[in-house]
């Protein structure tokens, strides 16, 4: 069932990138090099092996780190979730900036979950609960280096 993982991610991405998607207040823009929109990828990938290629900041990945089939509707192929994750990550030279461009990109974020709530299409339903975690900052990437990780559940039904 990983097609289902691939299509969920693909779906959120889309909606995160797409023309009601991410965007940033014109202070925080200028935080970010005049960048308003940060290109969303797609893949797992650890902080610690990221740091080893090069990477741009601020930096937004979405993925699917779960799916489960639980069979809610016993004669379906699939009925049951696909946990996905938005993680961004924020670096600058000064810690009050990595701070205020990570708040932002995680409100912008939660601002298009907020505004997609309902049927996403291809039997992907989104009730709009998510859940959002801030690690502690640290040195890295710019200078210092924080993420927010936003995860979110997403009802799948397929026949």
């Amino acid at each position: 069932m990983t097609t289902i993982a691939a299509a969920a991610t693909s779906a959120l991405r889309d909606l995160l990138a797409g023309e009601n998607g991410i965007t940033l207040a014109p202070d925080i823009a200028a935080l970010a090099r005049g960048t308003l929109v940060v290109p969303v990828l797609t893949g797992n990938v650890p902080l610690d092996l990221a740091e080893r290629a090069p990477i741009s900041y601020p930096s937004i990945q979405v993925y699917c780190d779960k799916v489960s089939n639980s069979q809610r509707e016993k004669f379906r192929t699939f009925s049951g979730y696909a946990h996905l994750v938005v993680e961004i990550r924020s670096s600058a030279e000064q810690i009050s900036a990595t701070e205020q461009l990570l708040q932002s990109y995680a409100d912008s974020v939660l601002r298009v979950l907020n505004e997609n709530k309902g049927d996403w299409g291809g039997g992907r339903f989104y009730g709009g609960g998510y859940e959002v975690t801030f690690t502690p900052m640290k040195r890295g990437g710019l200078n210092y280096l924080q993420v927010a990780r936003i995860a979110m559940s997403l009802d799948i039904t397929l026949d």
